[in-house]
Parts: structure tokens; sequence; C-alpha cells
């Protein structure tokens, strides 16, 4: 037993010792940006929440909290303009796009790309299902998720995997890239048409998967995702054909690699961990359910 535990161990540490360490640094910085994105979505959100489950919100109101409403506002509604947008939404597009574009470069690693695409796609469903649950609770359904971004790079992962298993010429991964770039310029909305009743979302699935609509949490526009990734995919078997690393030395700083390492994970329990210290945060600040 002993014997299989250290076996476990050795294997552990080969696995770590043979990952690119500046891609783990990139993904882990970017996942914690995006924690902060949504938490700053959070406070934002904050008031309007505490409005529907708190039941002494009437008696004591938004004081408690108006400094975290008024921080989350200012990140995510206004920020500091760069090119007429907001710092929040130029920000955004950037770690996106960044963390689209390793996945893409890690498919290249991956030993099965199959087994990454199932468990994106039930780390989306389970996604999916809590903030629909969410809604329902506070009678919110722009919570609900249609496109996020699981289910974008589920997608992307999805058409990855068919493709590379009748081809795996890096060639081809660019084809496919430049040619959802090309569809993205003619196809998607620079101001889509937004959806709030489900009732309205539903009928019109094919524009929001097109960019010509919105509508739900996390939406994530999937076309640029399909792009990004097969670009990311011509990218790692182009830099990284012999598996080593440009920059070893940042397999030390932590905790980005670390974050970057588990990114699935921490993609999935990041919003119920922030949720839940927000929770006893508004329990100490007086709010009552």
């Amino acid at each position: 037993m002993q014997a299989m535990d250290l076996s476990k161990a050795a294997l552990r540490k080969e696995r770590k010792r043979n990952r690119i360490p500046e891609i783990d640094f990139l993904r882990g910085l970017a996942i914690l940006l995006m924690i902060f994105d949504h938490l700053c979505v959070d406070l934002a959100m904050l008031p309007g929440i505490l409005k529907s489950v708190a039941s002494n919100y009437s008696i004591i109101g938004i004081e408690p909290v108006r400094a975290m409403a008024e921080f989350g506002n200012f990140c995510f509604y206004e920020g500091l303009p760069i090119g007429g947008f907001p710092l929040r939404d130029a920000a955004h597009i950037l770690f996106v796009g960044v963390f689209v574009l390793l996945s893409g470069i890690c498919c290249t690693f991956s030993r099965n790309n199959w087994k990454r695409t199932g468990i994106l796609f039930a780390f989306a469903m389970i996604i999916k299902l809590a903030f629909f649950g969410l809604g329902v609770a506070i009678e919110d359904p722009s919570m609900y998720i249609y496109f996020g971004m699981l289910d974008s790079l589920f997608i992307a992962h999805l058409l990855y995997c068919i493709k590379d298993h009748f081809s795996k010429d890096k060639w081809l991964d660019l084809g496919i890239g430049l040619y959802f770039v090309f569809l993205c310029c003619m196809l998607m909305d620079s101001n889509p048409v937004g959806y709030a009743d489900p009732s309205d979302v539903l009928p019109h699935l094919f524009r929001l998967f097109i960019g010509q609509a919105g509508a739900g949490g996390d939406y994530i526009r999937p076309l640029p995702v399909i792009a990004l990734l097969f670009i990311g995919a011509f990218v790692g078997k182009t830099l990284y054909a012999k598996k080593k690393s440009y920059l070893p030395g940042l397999r030390y700083a932590e905790p980005f690699g670390f974050c970057g390492r588990h990114s699935a994970l921490i993609y999935l329990l990041h919003q119920p961990l922030l949720a839940l210290i927000l929770l006893f945060v508004c329990l100490g600040l007086g709010y009552r359910l």
C-alpha cells in the first residue's frame, strides 16, 4: 500500500515536472483576474439579492453594504475608460481571450482530449443548474445561463476533438481558426439584441450562438472561443512541438502556477465560495435570511 502511495506521489511529481510553467502561470493569472471580475459583479448585484432574500432588508436597507456595492458597480459598470470602453470590458476581453488561447495550446499536451471535453460538459451543466436555481430563488431570469464560458469552451473542445480524430495537421487547425475569425467578422453584431424573458430566448438560441443576440448570465459568444481555441492548438503544435518550456523559472511562481494547474476546478468552485463568503459577511453586518 505504501509503495502504491509512493508511486502515485512520484507520478504526480513527474506530471508536474513535465508541465509548461509559463502556460500554467498565464492560466493562473487569467483565472485570478476572472475571480476578481466575478467578485465585482457579485458586489454590484448584492443590494438586489439582499432585497430579495434578506428578511430584515426593509429595516436596515443598503447602508451596511453600500461601500462594497459602489466598489463593485464602479469596477463592473464604470471603471477607467480605455479607448471609450470601461476598463473592465477591455480587461475582460483580454483575459478571456488569453485563457481560451491557452486552452487551445493545452489541447496539444493532453493525453485524452475527449475526457477533458466530457469534464467540461459536466462542469457546464453543474454551473447552468446552479445559476438556474439562483435565478428561480431570487426571481431573476437574467441569471439563467444559455451560452456561458464553459458552454462555449465545451463546444470548441468538441469540435477540436472531432477534427483531431480525423487529422492532427496543425495547418488545418490554423485554417479552421481563421475561418471562424471570418465568421465572427461576418456574423457577429457589435450591438446584439438583448433578451430578458426565457420565452424570448429559447426560439433565438442560434442568434445567441452566432453573436447577434445576448441573454443570461456569464454570456460568452461561442464563435470567438472556437476561433481562439483552434489558433491556440496551432500555436501549441508549432511552439511546443518538443514539449519544452521557454521560461522554466516560472515553475516557482505561486500561486499562479497552482491556479493554472487546477483552473477547471477553480472555475467550478469559485462562485459558490464567493457566495458563501459574502453570505457570512452579510450575516455579520446584521442581515438575516
